[in-house]
């Protein structure tokens, strides 16, 4: 299926940029990368709702993907879009230590913090999948979700107790009182942030099926608690972190910061085979 798309577009592996759990990207130029989204149901549109959405972005201090083109090419759906500068985060890191890792992690922070901006309004719930989810009320958008997560008879083996955890977890969420409404990225972590050489964040990546109206948050729950995956420093890394946001933001947020923790571990969980995310969602549940 890739071959054929691959040559189409005279490329090979070796201009392979990166894959995850949605897409394959390549380099296509010096200004734009062809991305192939996995095969899956509705995926044609996922992307061409994903691609309205962060049109209409408002101006933030750093860049987000900009689709230029959807198109099929040998039946696979295909889109081109902006390449933009620097390298992700996931790939500094591990060469920083000391204040330049202080400086890295603290533009990491406020790229989570630039999201409260995003003021919007409606309902609570998805923005960017076909059939969302909304709910008038935060916690009952999120145990709502919960429930889809822990109908997953795999995770639930690997969890002693899962039953007990699920509902006091959705007993939890359900007492949220309802946040001011804003656009949630939902997955800031540091794939998906990338720098310059200076360690200035130049984009934020993957606005996706994670991408929704609530609580600002859990972006910087997010920010902070996926720190840990597949980082040997991530335990000092999170620490520091929430040193961060405690004195900007008051000790109040902790809370809040590990529930929301405990909860994307549900949500990403669903990749069994995966050996570094799947493994931290069961020791996050497990911990609960």
């Amino acid at each position: 299926m890739y071959a054929a798309v691959l040559e189409h577009f005279a490329l090979t592996e070796a201009d392979r940029l990166g894959s995850g759990f949605e897409s394959r990207i390549y380099a296509l130029n010096q200004t734009h990368i062809l991305r192939i989204p996995n095969p899956e149901p509705e995926v044609e549109a996922r992307v061409r709702v994903r691609a309205a959405f962060t049109e209409g972005l408002p101006v933030l201090p750093f860049d987000v993907p900009r689709l230029r083109e959807i198109k099929y090419v040998a039946g696979v759906l295909v889109t081109i879009e902006d390449r933009i500068g620097g390298k992700a985060l996931v790939d500094i890191l591990p060469e920083l230590q000391g204040e330049r890792r202080k400086v890295a992690l603290t533009a990491y922070l406020e790229t989570a913090e630039a999201m409260a901006a995003l003021k919007t309004d409606g309902d609570y719930g998805d923005l960017l999948v076909p059939e969302p989810l909304r709910s008038a009320h935060w916690g009952a958008y999120l145990a709502q979700r919960l429930d889809g997560f822990a109908a997953d008879e795999v995770l639930a083996g690997d969890v002693p107790g899962f039953d007990e955890k699920v509902a006091r977890l959705k007993a939890r969420l359900l007492a949220l009182p309802d946040p001011e409404k804003c656009i949630v990225h939902g997955d800031i972590w540091p794939p998906n942030v990338m720098m310059d050489a200076d360690l200035r964040v130049t984009a934020l990546l993957d606005f996706s099926f994670t991408t929704r109206v609530g609580d600002t948050v859990m972006d910087l729950a997010g920010a902070v608690q996926f720190l840990r995956v597949g980082n040997s420093q991530g335990d000092a890394d999170h620490d520091f972190l929430m040193g961060l946001i405690e004195a900007r933001h008051g000790a109040t947020l902790r809370d809040r910061i590990a529930l929301y923790g405990v909860w994307f571990a549900f949500s990403f969980a669903y990749a069994h085979d995966e050996p570094v995310v799947y493994p931290w969602c069961v020791a996050m549940i497990r911990g609960f």
